[in-house]
């Protein structure tokens, strides 16, 4: 009696093991660059498994499966007025019997000025905005358009401290002449650059 106790035990454990499932990816963490371009990611099972994520904005491809398979990971695009410039998730695989995770971060390819317009007047002569550069450049630079009253050029605008910035976050400050005299809704354009990559930004007299 005991023994045919002993044997119901062991091919119950049998059946359970079989049943379980292992699913494994040896990427830990992702930086996506690109939005719409697929990222690949190669993923170890030996039985079903799926993929899930509460990201939106990432989109998996299959998203399950049966044994070894790639997956591809796909970003998609940005909202341009939403001034969001990083963002990041997590993807979570399961199977009967294991899970893994991969976390994914994304910087928005390009270099982008927080601010769209920065405005002076006579007591606010100094302004400035955050510059992002997510891009394979380390420095930023900027530069100001030459402004003209009159067909002769007038000094109203320059850059203030440092005309320059590295990769991630830093700054950009502009200084207004207030002594120069122009009228109100004088403006100027300035440009943050990293290579080929470039974004404007509106300097105006109140």
């Amino acid at each position: 009696m005991r023994i045919r106790q002993l044997m119901i035990i062991f091919l119950s454990c049998m059946l359970v093991s079989c049943e379980e499932a292992v699913v494994e990816t040896e990427v830990e963490s992702m930086t996506l660059w690109q939005e719409g371009v697929p990222y690949e990611v190669p993923i170890t099972a030996t039985g079903r498994w799926e993929a899930s994520t509460m990201s939106q904005w990432l989109s998996l491809s299959p998203s399950s499966g049966d044994g070894d398979a790639v997956m591809t990971v796909t970003p998609s695009g940005w909202d341009a007025d939403s001034k969001v410039y990083y963002r990041k998730g997590k993807i979570t695989l399961t199977a009967k019997g294991s899970s893994d995770e991969i976390n994914v971060e994304q910087y928005w390819y390009g270099i982008h000025a927080e601010s769209d317009t920065i405005f002076f007047s006579k007591n606010v002569t100094l302004g400035g905005t955050w510059v992002y550069n997510y891009t394979e450049e380390p420095e930023w630079r900027s530069s100001i358009d030459p402004v003209y009253i009159d067909g002769e050029e007038v000094r109203v605008f320059t850059r203030y401290l440092s005309s320059r910035g590295g990769q991630g976050k830093s700054n950009a400050d502009f200084w207004y002449d207030s002594a120069s005299g122009v009228p109100s809704g004088t403006c100027a354009t300035a440009h943050v650059t990293a290579g080929e990559h470039s974004d404007d930004i509106i300097l105006m007299v109140l």
